[in-house]
């Protein structure tokens, strides 16, 4: 009877503690909006650095005369408008539409990327932003640019 009540309680402690450890893994998981649970500071930094690197990218398609550049500077403006939205405190959706629309513009300057003929500046800008933009769109739940 000792034996049995003895192995009831070394179970019963065995479960607590596991239980115990599962509980900060569930604090570290990232559901739903990363951003409304604390990541807002890097999501600014991001929004900042896109905001540069799309206006930089805008201006080195400029010599073009094709639908890449007025992408490119559509893009720019979508992030320039999301930078001032969240800079003046605007709400969490407006931005992430912005962000969206920004998102959605640069799957098609992606796809247009991998085929058309650009010179390595070009692309390493692209590059750079793609990769900035994707960390937004995950920050935001938005999707995905592409590689």
């Amino acid at each position: 009877m000792r034996s049995t009540l003895m192995k009831s309680l070394a179970a019963l402690a065995m479960c607590l503690t596991v239980l115990a450890w599962s509980t900060p893994t569930l604090a570290q998981r990232s559901w739903g909006f990363r951003i409304q649970f604390g990541g807002g500071a890097r999501a600014m930094g991001l929004i900042r650095a896109s905001d540069n690197l799309s206006e930089r990218f805008a201006s080195m398609l400029d010599y073009r005369e094709d639908s890449l550049s007025g992408q490119a500077h559509e893009l720019a403006n979508q992030l320039s408008i999301a930078r001032s939205d969240a800079e003046s405190g605007a709400g969490f959706w407006q931005v992430r539409s912005h962000i969206a629309n920004a998102v959605s513009i640069a799957r098609e300057i992606n796809r247009e990327m991998r085929y058309r003929g650009v010179d390595y500046d070009v692309q390493r800008q692209w590059s750079m932003l793609r990769s900035d933009l994707s960390g937004l769109a995950r920050s935001y739940n938005v999707g995905y640019v592409g590689y």
